[in-house]
């Protein structure tokens, strides 16, 4: 079946609507097959986050030159 954004969504509220009327047409949540996770080679995946601010300690060398020019008024000290 080919999906795009529009059939995953119409499949998506399709069956979020069949869970929602479910209960009153007699299904209980004992009724439906169980979903398990299972992780591969049975661990949890981690991820690494890294946060670089060197953007930020470089802000003096390549920002204020730039707001200098646009805003003379409000940069008068010298970055260096």
């Amino acid at each position: 079946m080919n999906f795009n954004r529009r059939t995953f969504v119409e499949t998506t509220i399709k069956g979020g609507l069949a869970l929602a009327v479910a209960p009153h047409f007699g299904f209980s949540a004992g009724t439906f097959q169980k979903i398990e996770v299972l992780n591969p080679r049975n661990r949890v995946p981690i991820s690494l986050i890294i946060d670089d601010s060197t953007c930020l300690v470089n802000l003096a060398h390549f920002g204020i030159p730039q707001f200098a020019e646009v805003f003379p008024e409000n940069y008068k000290q010298d970055w260096r």
